[in-house]
């Protein structure tokens, strides 16, 4: 809303400019007026690029607001996954971080929470996929949900002594993880899964919480969307509470409400 008013009066202000450049022979008065109109326009622009986060594309601006909620929601799915781990596994355990390259903002808070939380050993491999030989190949979603997996399985191979793993910015869809290699190990061997960022909770996942194949989800409440937000509490707890959800085979039943059944 705030956006409209600030182009409306931008507008106004040019078309006021112009009348008053018109009309400056017949009285001086009119080339003041001008002067201030430019001011408001000025004025007015720049809090428009500054809402819209020109101003940081632009250089002119470390941090926008925008960057400032997206690192406090960040970190609060850092602290939250943090404290599960720390409540819920030995301190000598090995965890394995597996994510994206461009994930960076969000590795930092998590690793940084789960050694704050006391985790004495913490990797991390890079969600990748398989690069084609051929440029010209069709990668279908298929295919790339294929890759994703084998990515994922090749990290966990590379970690057998790891003893919860922790899958963040995978496909939201879920796809790749019906085609993991490691359900088939052993539950001795097989390391716990907790997965962050999944929207697409389907009656598949709901089983694999069920039959212990997956430790824990974080996922956003879509019922309480975090756009179009100015301003969030300091404690990542409150705005964990306030926008998403930690769910376990123990509080399946009351959080079934998020998943869907085909």
């Amino acid at each position: 809303m705030l956006n409209l008013l600030l182009m409306v009066l931008m507008i106004a202000a040019l078309g006021g400019m112009v009348v008053c450049n018109r009309q400056h022979r017949k009285s001086t008065k009119f080339q003041g007026i001008a002067l201030g109109l430019l001011v408001v326009v000025i004025a007015s622009g720049g809090m428009f690029m500054c809402r819209l986060g020109t101003l940081s594309v632009l250089g002119l601006s470390d941090i926008t607001n925008d960057d400032s909620i997206d690192m406090k929601l960040r970190s609060a799915q850092g602290y939250v996954t943090a404290n599960y781990i720390h409540n819920s596994l030995p301190a000598q355990s090995k965890i394995l971080l597996i994510s994206p390259q461009g994930n960076s903002v969000f590795d930092r808070a998590l690793l940084e929470q789960l050694r704050d939380s006391g985790a004495k050993l913490v990797v991390q491999e890079t969600l990748t996929q398989e690069e084609k030989d051929d440029p010209s190949k069709l990668i279908t979603p298929a295919a790339d949900r294929l890759a994703e997996a084998g990515s994922i399985d090749a990290a966990v191979a590379k970690h057998p002594d790891a003893k919860l793993v922790i899958l963040a910015g995978i496909s939201p869809s879920g796809e790749s993880l019906k085609k993991l290699k490691l359900y088939s190990l052993p539950a001795s061997r097989r390391p716990r899964l907790v997965i962050i960022g999944l929207s697409n909770l389907t009656g598949w996942v709901e089983k694999q919480l069920e039959n212990g194949f997956f430790d824990a989800l974080i996922v956003a409440d879509l019922t309480k969307s975090a756009l179009g937000i100015t301003e969030l509490p300091d404690n990542p707890l409150e705005v964990f509470n306030r926008y998403y959800v930690l769910i376990t085979k123990d509080n399946l039943r009351r959080n079934r409400r998020f998943f869907h059944h085909q």
